[in-house]
C-alpha cells in the first residue's frame, strides 16, 4: 500500500478522479489509494465518499475470509483431516485440526473441535448401542460420521484455518499408522470377545 500511496501522491487531482470515476478498470487497491490521496488533500466529492466507504468495507469482509499462514508451516491437509474423520472418526480428524490450530497459534482455540469431536463421537456410539447389530445402525453410522467429517472440514477448517491459506503439507505417515493401529486392537478386542458383530434382519 506504501507504493500505491507514493503513486498517487505523484498524481494530479484529475488523474485521481479517472481512477474514481472509472474505478471498474482498475485494481481496489488503486482505487481506495486515489480515494486515500483525495481525501488528504480535502477534494473528495459525495461519489468519492460513498465509494472509498464500500471499498473499505469490501475489503474488511476479504481480509476477514482469509487466513495469513506461514507457508513454511508444516500443517495436515483440509482434505486429510477431513479423510481421518470420515474413516476413522470425527475426533480423530479434530484432533489433527487441533494440531494444525497449535501450529498457527491458535491454542486457545483448541478445545471447540476437540470438545465437538468428543461429544459427537460419543453421541454416535450410543445412537449404534440402541440399533447395534442392525442394518440400521452400520446405515446411520456411516451417515453419522459422513455429517462430522462435513462439519469439521466446512465449519471448522473454515473458521480455524480458512479455505485460501498457503501452508506446506504435512506427512500423514504418523496419523496413518496410529489409525491402523486403532483399527487393529479393536478389531482384535472384538474377535476376542466373540468375533465381527453380524447383521440381524
Amino acid at each position: 500500500m506504501e507504493d500505491v500511496a507514493t503513486l498517487m501522491s505523484n498524481c494530479s487531482n484529475d488523474e485521481l478522479f479517472e481512477f474514481v470515476h472509472e474505478n471498474t478498470k482498475y485494481e481496489e487497491l488503486a482505487v481506495l489509494g486515489a480515494l486515500q490521496e483525495l481525501d488528504k488533500r480535502g477534494k473528495m466529492d459525495d461519489f468519492a465518499k460513498k465509494l472509498q466507504a464500500q471499498l473499505q468495507i469490501h475489503l474488511q469482509i476479504q481480509s476477514d475470509k482469509v487466513q495469513i499462514i506461514d507457508p513454511q508451516i508444516e500443517l495436515f491437509s483440509e482434505w486429510t483431516v477431513f479423510g481421518f474423520a470420515l474413516f476413522f472418526s470425527p475426533l480423530f480428524g479434530a484432533i489433527l485440526l487441533a494440531y494444525n490450530m497449535r501450529k498457527i497459534g491458535k491454542s486457545n482455540k483448541i478445545i471447540f473441535p476437540i470438545l465437538f469431536g468428543l461429544f459427537y463421537s460419543i453421541g454416535e456410539n450410543l445412537l449404534q448401542q440402541q440399533i447395534s447389530n442392525t442394518a440400521a445402525s452400520y446405515i446411520v453410522s456411516v451417515i453419522a460420521t459422513l455429517v462430522g467429517a462435513i462439519i469439521i472440514k466446512e465449519l471448522f477448517w473454515k473458521l480455524y484455518i480458512g479455505k485460501s491459506a498457503a501452508y506446506t503439507k504435512k506427512s500423514n505417515l504418523v496419523p496413518i499408522l496410529i489409525g491402523l493401529t486403532m483399527f487393529l486392537f479393536v478389531m482384535a478386542v472384538l474377535i476376542h470377545n466373540g468375533g465381527i458383530p453380524t447383521l440381524k434382519n
